[in-house]
This record gives structure tokens, sequence and C-alpha cells, in this order.
């Protein structure tokens, strides 16, 4: 696509969008059209200025392409993601309609709910926004139900007495101006192997499966998290029991005693935010009808629920013991909430390097021997690192799991993984139609859940894939990584390429060369010399078995200075 034709796609797209969401048009042109716009070498200010717009819409556009490479390669880390720039100009009400849409399309929120959400949690910290005025930008936003009124254009949401959800209109242009945002799923296989000669990138890439992993876990935690928010479909007695009853389930409380109280305090303040009527006057009206022994009124005006205690002499009330049981049976999963603030990666991401003594009872489960409290000896089963994570990934079916072995073809496969290498099958995942489980010599049983990824890492330059164990091969799909010399930050690529192609004519085969990662720094920019006589020389004098003449032509051939050092070194000065 020329660069008339897409100026001509932003200039539609710019004059068919809302008055607001001009803006947004442009950010969203930007993500879509990002590969092209680069693979051609296309400047922003070029397409601006050839679409008809104003030119200072060119720094609006170059966020959009940003967006996309931040997109691309998500990171965790807030400080450092200058691609996070865009979020921090999105209006509060894009953010809440993309969070609602991410989190539920069909809910219906609270504001406290919106706010809790996890991307309006991250917006915030981009922003760096104590307290974003959600409510207001809901109400803004919205056509309300009750009233038929709305200030805004836009209508992304819909007011229904207190709650808000995605109108049609919301729901729209979230999916055509944010689809690259509202994508939670993992694409990548249950079972994969890295390969490729040393310094390509694979403990790279395993770190961005890893963050994808976390990631999704992260967003799983804070939806999780957020059941302590969700109380607005509890009765108003319901939750003043639940807060009692968190605070100290004995306690006796006087009424304005309560309004502190976790829960009560939360709804008291989501209700004023909301705009309507503040709750506290019918909280002493509450705790009368549900009381027992309540002579302020008549047993005719009494619910029956009896939750509540009232001691007339001190005028406080306390749970009574129906009260305790309901908050237990009913209210079960907003007692204890994961006090965890964070979740942590070692919980759902283990790592092991196989070695050829490395066996099935290392692995899986196996007999060891133990003492026992008087000192005698005994036999005991211990799990093997890869029972323990399917056991965890079983437990916890929302949450994905990761196991990575490293040099995977250094341990015997079929010794290793035994008869578990049909349960790895995707279709044999426990969960799917055709689940399979077997049972352990240890007499309990084994199965892999779906939920479960498993990674491997391999050095080709070690053992080609051609040596591996075809049960194995047929179980994993295969990517390959191999030296790339059009990413930023590699240093003498030219000389790279030049000592790839020689390392080529001699091996004939591309599991020797030499990978881009021993060329690339963070910090400054390496010396030729110091990467090639403390990296490149010893691999090289490894891959040839010692042959410094083979290795020094090698080197003579990229244009390298050699000098033999001594008998058995050689050096590049």
């Amino acid at each position: 696509m020329n660069i008339e034709e897409l100026a001509s796609i932003l200039r539609n797209n710019y004059t068919n969008a809302d008055k607001g969401n001009k803006v947004s048009a442009i950010h969203a042109f930007g993500v879509q059209y990002a590969n092209e716009i680069k693979e051609n070498n296309y400047l922003a200010t070029e397409i601006i200025k050839k679409s008809g717009l104003n030119e200072s819409y060119s720094t609006e556009l170059s966020k959009g392409i940003k967006l996309y490479d931040y997109m691309k390669n998500m990171s965790t880390d807030v400080e450092n993601d200058t691609e996070h720039e865009l979020l921090s100009k999105l209006p509060w009400c894009e953010i809440a309609a993309i969070a609602m849409y991410k989190n539920d399309k069909n809910y219906k929120y609270t504001p406290t709910e919106v706010k809790n959400l996890p991307l309006v949690v991250l917006a915030k910290k981009i922003k760096k926004a104590e307290s974003p005025s959600i409510g207001t930008e809901l109400r803004e936003c919205s056509n309300d139900m009750t009233t038929d009124y709305h200030r805004k254009t836009r209508n992304l949401f819909i007011r229904e007495n207190d709650l808000y959800y995605l109108s049609e209109n919301g729901i729209k242009y979230v999916e055509e101006n944010f689809s690259y945002m509202i994508s939670d799923d993992i694409d990548m296989p249950l079972n994969q192997i890295l390969y490729g000669p040393p310094g390509t990138g694979k403990t790279y890439f395993l770190g961005k499966i890893k963050n994808q992993i976390m990631e999704y876990n992260k967003k799983v935690f804070a939806k999780k998290q957020s059941v302590k928010e969700n109380i607005m479909d509890l009765s108003w007695s319901e939750i003043i029991a639940l807060g009692m009853y968190k605070a100290n389930k004995t306690n006796s409380y006087k009424p304005n005693e309560l309004y502190k109280l976790e829960y009560i305090k939360e709804y008291i303040d989501d209700k004023k935010e909301n705009g309507g009527a503040t709750p506290e006057c019918s909280l002493r009206s509450d705790l009368m009808r549900n009381s027992i022994k309540c002579d302020a009124l008549s047993e005719s005006g009494k619910t029956g629920n009896d939750y509540f205690e009232y001691e007339i002499s001190k005028k406080v009330y306390k749970l009574s013991q129906n009260g305790i049981d309901m908050v237990e049976n009913a209210l079960s999963k907003y007692i204890n909430p994961s006090d965890k603030k964070e979740i942590n990666e070692d919980d759902f991401c283990k790592f092991i390097t196989f070695h050829q003594s490395y066996s099935y009872e290392d692995f899986i489960i196996g007999i060891r021997p133990d003492t026992d409290y008087d000192g005698g000896l005994k036999f005991k089963e211990k799990r093997g690192i890869f029972k323990i994570i399917c056991d965890d990934a079983l437990n916890n079916p929302d949450y994905k799991y990761l196991i990575t072995i490293d040099e995977i073809n250094r341990g015997n496969i079929s010794k290793i993984f035994g008869e578990l290498i049909t349960l790895i099958e995707a279709n044999k995942r426990w969960g799917n139609e055709e689940q399979q489980k077997l049972t352990l010599p240890t007499g309990g049983t084994l199965c892999v859940p779906n939920n479960l990824y498993i990674v491997g890492t391999m050095n080709t330059a070690d053992k080609s894939l051609a040596l591996l164990d075809v049960a194995l091969r047929r179980r994993f799909e295969f990517v390959p990584k191999y030296p790339v010399y059009d990413i930023d930050g590699i240093y003498y690529v030219d000389f790279l390429k030049k000592l790839n192609e020689t390392i080529l004519l001699k091996k004939k085969k591309a599991d020797y060369l030499i990978g881009h990662a021993y060329f690339m720094d963070k910090k400054k920019q390496p010396k030729l010399q110091d990467i090639l006589n403390k990296k490149v020389i010893p691999l090289l004098m490894e891959y040839f078995n010692g042959d410094k003449g083979c290795v020094a032509e090698i080197l003579k051939a990229a244009d390298a200075n050699i000098v033999f050092k001594d008998t058995f070194h050689l050096e590049v000065i």
C-alpha cells in the first residue's frame, strides 16, 4: 500500500469518527497500519500532510505506531515502558470502557468495581492519579435508563439505577478502536522446543513467554481479588453482617461505629460517589428489622432473618448465631479473599535443567529414604518438579502454569518421561474430551492439565534435532532460533555476518553459527576484541575440536586481526 492510499484511509477514518473520538481514530490507524508504515519507512509527518489533516496530528499518529510496538512486546514494568504514554493520554471514559470490556463486557458494574479493574489500576499508576473521577466519567458518557438524560454524545455506557454497563455503541467503539488491547488469550502451543545455536535469543524468548503467562495470571488474580468489591448484589443487612463478621464476629457495635467497618464503608462510599441517596439513614432501620429482641419495632415490622441481637441497656448490636451461620454459608467467598497484594512468579513458573543422570524419580515421583521422629529409617514418596506443577495446575484451573526444561536434549527422554509422554499430548490433557490419567508406581495418579505449558530449549551445537527421541519430536512443536541481524542493539553486524557465512561454508549447517546475543550490550558498546577473545574464540575452538588454524582462518575471513599468543592460544588484537 502506497503512502497516498494510507493517507486516504486515515482521512476517511478521521472524518467518520465522532467529534470526541477524532484523536482516538488517529491512534487506532497508527496501530492498525504500523507494520506497513515502518516497512516502507514512511514518516508520520508525510502521511498527515498528504491526508490534509492538521500537521500537529503527526505526534498522535506516532503515538499510535508506538502503541503497536508496546502491545507486541508488552512489559510488566510500568516505569520503563515509554509506550505507556498513549494510555496516559486516553480519557478515563475510554479507559473505563476498555477495562469493562476486558473483564466482562456484559456485566453491570458499580463505579467502585470499575475503579478496581486491572487496566484502570494500571492507568492510575501511569497517570499518577490518586483518585480518578470514574463515577463522573461514567455518568457523563452514559444514557440513563431512568431519566433518558445524557450530557455527551458518546453514550459509551448505560446507567441503570446505580449500575453501569457498556452500551452497543460502547462495545462497538472498543472493538473497532482497541481490538489489540482486549484479547487475553495466550496464543502459543502447549508443548514447544526452542532450538538453535548458543546466543540466538532462546533465553530472551523464554522471558517473553514467562511474562505472557504472568500477565494472564495477574489479570485472573485481579478479578479474584475484586470479589471483595463485588458486594452490590447483596442486601444492606447482608453487607452489615459481613462487615461485623470481618471486624470481629463476637463484638458488639454502636450504629455509628459500623460506618467505619470494611464493606460497610465501601458500600456507603460507592453510593455517595454514584450520586445515590446516602444509605446511613437506612442502617439503623435495617438493624432493627433483622434483630432479635428489638423492642423499638413490632414483630410485624421485622423480616424474621434475625441476623443481629440488640442489647437494650448498652444500645449496641452484635451478630446472632443465625447471622454468623448466614455469613459463613451464604457469604463465605467474601470472608477471606486472598490477603496477597500480588502473585509470585515462582508459584506458576518452574525451571529445570536435564542432564544425563536425571531420572523419572527426579522428574515425576520416587521413593526416598527418610527418618521418623525417633530416628528410625523409613521410605516416603517424594514428588518431582513435574508432578508438583501438574498438581498445582490441576488445583488452580483458572491460572496458567509453565515448566521450562533447559537442555532438554541432554537428558534420556524415554527414561525421564516414561509413560508420561502420552499424557502431554494436547488432546490427552486433563480437561479435554480424550483426557487420560495414569496410575503411578507408588499408587497415586498423574494427569497433565490443559493449563500447563511445557517449553524446552536445546543448543543444536550440542546435539542435532535428528538425534532427539522420536516420540518427543512428535509431541512438541519446534521453534527455530538462529542469528538475526536486523534488531536494535547489535554491534559489529557486518563482522558477524561475514563470520557466520564463513562458518556455514566450513560446517555446512547452521547449528554452529555464532548468536547475535554475543554482540549485544545494554549498557555500552563493547570492544570487538573482548567479544571475540572472551566469548567467540572459546566457542569456535570447541566447534572445531581445538583446531587453531581453522579458527584463525575463519576469523581472518571476517577481517579480524589474529595473532598466535602461544602454542595453545590465539587472540584478536
